[in-house]
């Protein structure tokens, strides 16, 4: 009969689909309709993992095992299943991670132990003694520059890639954000934070790598320009928790302390 009616297909491990249509006297209602599969929850690995971290661009899960002390990595097939993890280094390699950070190209990570910062080069996981290097003391939070790429010179050290880090020297209260290579080598002092307000942040270096966005602990957000080393607040009264930058590095999604959830371009 002409008038709105409610058209149900169900079929079993596929999600019910329901929709309004109006009949229409005399004429006929095409509805084409695509069931999509139940999702099914795929085990990668079931052990106690840390630094997770999805390569887009190789379809691989990348994560640290903390039960075996390694890095591994899982490969998505075409149907999304997961195959069998593979040690990217030598099981017990790795003492107690706190926190990992994998490089843009996943070759290279930095992880923490307490208040230590050490460089693990995975490519060169098996060759002794060319694996780790640490870095200074004081280094607080730490991040990559999403363009950097990664090129081995010919003794198989990373230089291009650059990170962030927040480094803090607690002999003369020094609160700086540092740019430099993966090996800290070479060190570009960009800021000192001290009498900004902006005490332990942090920190995110977003888009192409022209800006870093800064949490500091009393939750304020602020943005930070690499190439004219211009500091402004991109928050005023609301107290952020956490954040996530877009993949252009345009606006932030922000997590309150008031369980509020918005988002906010990088001027503010």
């Amino acid at each position: 009969k002409p008038g709105a009616h409610t058209v149900a297909a169900t079929l079993t491990d596929f999600i019910p689909f329901n929709q309004t249509i109006t009949a229409i006297s005399g004429q006929y209602v095409n509805l084409p309709i695509a069931l999509r599969a139940v999702p099914h929850l795929q085990v990668a690995t079931r052990d106690k993992t840390t630094g997770v971290a999805l390569d887009p661009s190789s379809n691989a899960i990348s994560y640290i095992n903390q039960a075996h002390q390694t890095a591994e990595r899982v490969t998505l097939a075409a149907d999304g299943k997961p195959t069998a993890p593979v040690a990217l280094s030598p099981a017990d390699s790795l003492p107690k991670v706190d926190e990992w950070l994998w490089g843009p190209t996943f070759d290279l990570g930095l992880f923490r132990t307490g208040a230590k910062w050490t460089l693990y080069n995975v490519t060169r996981a098996y060759v002794l003694n060319q694996t780790k290097s640490d870095w200074p003391d004081g280094v607080g939070a730490v991040s990559w520059k999403p363009s950097a790429k990664a090129e081995q010179s010919v003794n198989g050290n990373q230089q291009s890639a650059t990170t962030l880090v927040h480094f803090n020297a607690p002999s003369d209260g020094e609160q700086t954000l540092v740019e430099t290579d993966p090996l800290h080598a070479a060190a570009d002092r960009l800021i000192d934070l001290r009498g900004r307000g902006i005490n332990s942040p942090v920190i995110a270096w977003v888009g192409t790598g022209d800006d870093v966005v800064l949490l500091s602990k009393d939750g304020r957000l602020w943005r930070f320009v690499i190439y004219t080393r211009n500091l402004t607040a991109i928050t005023q009264s609301e107290t952020i928790d956490g954040f996530l930058a877009s993949p252009d590095g345009q606006t932030m999604v922000a997590h309150t302390t008031a369980n509020q959830l918005f988002t906010i371009g990088i001027d503010g």
